[in-house]
């Protein structure tokens, strides 16, 4: 069964692939996918999760100095 993407309101303005939180995400055992749109104006993150929570997402953007929220 595939899970349901997390879906994020964030404050990143910009990424790279050798950024911290784009290897964060692209190594956490807990997560399969993730995509950005950085021209949204909520600049929406997507998590495809395997078996990670909204909150630790929440807290792995915030060791980097960025916030998440659920977008609804």
């Amino acid at each position: 069964m595939i899970a349901e993407p997390l879906i994020f309101k964030t404050d990143i303005d910009h990424i790279c692939q050798d950024c911290g939180i784009a290897k964060a995400l692209n190594t956490h055992a807990g997560i399969t996918k993730w995509t950005i749109d950085l021209e949204d104006k909520d600049k929406v993150l997507c998590v495809f999760p395997l078996d990670v929570k909204m909150a630790d997402v929440v807290m792995l953007l915030a060791r980097f100095g960025h916030s998440c929220e659920e977008l609804n």
